[in-house]
């Protein structure tokens, strides 16, 4: 097994600017083995709607990050020099991202309301009975 390198910084690069962009990550399952074999197999998608506003170099920065192969991906060199970095406006519409981020953020908030709730009403039903 190879060591960890920059190369592997670039992956984790690569994960946090897809959430930057749409608001919630790339890779999701049902479970975590699932989840690992989604990584291991680089099985992303740019959602719609949430990628749509987002440019098609901003899509190919992403990708070139993350590329499964170390060798195939890019390096932090080639990443600095790439267009999308030296573009002026490289976001359109950026407010959708931070909207799309939000919204996210609010269900994940009322998911932990809800588990929290279920978790109450098992606990109390426990001491009851």
């Amino acid at each position: 097994m190879k060591g960890y390198d920059k190369q592997c910084d670039v992956w984790s690069m690569g994960v946090i600017v897809y959430i930057l962009l749409c608001g919630f990550p790339p890779f999701y399952a049902d479970n975590d083995a699932q989840l690992f074999e989604r990584i291991k197999a680089g099985k992303y998608e740019f959602l719609k709607p949430y990628w749509d506003p987002i440019s098609d170099a901003a899509k190919d920065f992403v990708r070139k990050m993350l590329q499964v192969d170390p060798k195939k991906r890019a390096t932090v060199g080639e990443l600095m020099s790439d267009p999308w970095l030296k573009d002026e406006k490289p976001l359109t519409k950026s407010m959708s991202t931070v909207s799309e981020l939000k919204k996210h953020l609010a269900v994940a908030r009322l998911k932990a309301a809800a588990n929290a709730t279920i978790a109450a009403n098992r606990l109390s039903h426990a001491i009851e009975g």
